[in-house]
């Protein structure tokens, strides 16, 4: 019954199953975002004072945070939709999907990684700049 009423989970862990599931997520993530977008942009005009507070926490580590987890969620469905959109032009290419797929999360870690360390950058660089200061002190550098 639970069959035919569409709510059974065929669920089975593979590669197709989890690009489908991370392209749902990040573009939840992304129509999240874009309500949010619009908001701020009306406070840009309708409340000056709460977008500056806005932000203001756009600035703090949860802001910075939640920023890292945009441009992952637009990195990943973005390149996962370069990759069915190969398949669906180039059926043949439907045999190395789990290799593409791979691919996606390469390019996914290589890019984005230092995305999210340019992101994080005012918080470590306060930190290295603490660190080489006492050493010029100290006169090791």
């Amino acid at each position: 019954m639970r069959r035919y009423l569409g709510i059974a989970s065929v669920y089975r862990g593979g590669a197709g199953s989890w690009a489908f599931l991370f392209h749902r997520l990040s573009g939840i993530g992304v129509w999240l975002f874009l309500i949010l977008h619009v908001i701020d942009i009306y406070l840009a005009g309708g409340d000056p004072h709460a977008y500056d507070d806005l932000l203001r926490f756009y600035a703090s580590p949860v802001g910075r945070l939640m920023e890292i987890l945009l441009g992952a969620a637009l990195l990943y469905h973005a390149l996962n939709g370069l990759r069915i959109l190969l398949i669906d032009l180039w059926p043949s290419m439907a045999v190395h999907h789990k290799a593409l797929w791979r691919l996606n999360w390469i390019i996914f870690v290589v890019v984005g990684v230092p995305g999210a360390l340019i992101i994080l950058r005012p918080y470590w660089k306060d930190a290295v700049e603490g660190v080489v200061g006492v050493a010029r002190l100290v006169g090791a550098a």
